[in-house]
């Protein structure tokens, strides 16, 4: 098969894979950013002002979907979550402080992942800042 008629498939393809490469790197919290390991990590109390939750914490309650086999074993509890806010607003360095069972700790974890900040500032720069959030769960 020449060249020239498989050319125009190869720049389809090639075409498709950069949008796709796009698609990714559209959200300001994508893979690179919660990679990211600021210089300087401020507690909560050490910043002129803190993180802001995107959407509050009810929009992050909402996000929470119980996992169906601890449900029907009736396992509830506070999970704990550590996790720094960069100087962009995204999570990052997660960690879980207080444990209740895994699969209750793995849904803590990505319901923070997907959470989206302000940035803290120090002065007029923004800071990356600890936090610690807790992610209640209760049967009913």
């Amino acid at each position: 098969m020449p060249f020239n008629s498989i050319l125009p498939f190869l720049l389809l393809f090639v075409m498709n894979l950069s949008c796709q490469a796009t698609k990714v790197s559209d959200s300001r919290c994508g893979l690179e950013s919660n990679r990211y390991i600021p210089n300087q990590v401020y507690e909560e109390n050490e910043v002129d002002k803190p993180p802001a939750l995107i959407g509050g914490f009810k929009g992050l309650w909402e996000k929470i979907e119980y996992p169906r086999s601890a449900l029907r074993e009736r396992v509830s509890g506070i999970v704990e979550v550590d996790f720094v806010v960069n100087e962009i607003g995204c999570v990052s360095s997660m960690s879980i402080r207080e444990s209740i069972d895994p699969r209750l700790d793995a849904e803590a974890l990505r319901v923070v992942q997907t959470a989206e900040y302000e940035p803290a500032f120090v002065g007029e720069q923004p800071a990356a800042v600890r936090l610690m959030i807790p992610i209640s769960f209760k049967v009913r």
